[in-house]
């Protein structure tokens, strides 16, 4: 076997392990656009369904007891956003303005 040989038969097989890689890659990035998302549905559930229990145990029904929690839960995100994105109208200030006339070039002038 020859050197050239032996070169081509590397090379065919770095090949297949990189076109096998990039195809487990790509599985792996469409099974994630699923998995996350339950992933954190069973967390939230698994995080407010004491609350929801023992409001129900109080006397109140399950749709009620749901819609307190999940009012509750979107309450909280909506503070935590509140207080941990940008402050006020100072971060969304917009860029100074260049100045105001600026003389146009128009193709007669090029």
């Amino acid at each position: 076997m020859t050197l050239l040989e032996r070169a081509a038969g590397v090379a065919g097989r770095l090949l297949v392990i990189g076109l096998a890689l990039a195809a487990l890659l790509w599985v792996l990035a469409q099974v994630l656009v699923v998995v996350v998302p339950v992933v954190l549905a069973v967390f939230l559930t698994a995080l407010l369904w004491p609350l929801a229990r023992r409001l129900r145990d109080r006397g109140l029904n399950r749709a009620l007891s749901t819609t307190a929690v999940c009012l509750l839960a979107i309450g909280v995100l909506a503070l935590a956003v509140r207080l941990l994105g940008p402050q006020g109208r100072s971060a969304a200030r917009p860029a100074p303005a260049g100045p105001r006339h600026r003389r146009s070039r128009s193709p007669a002038r090029w």
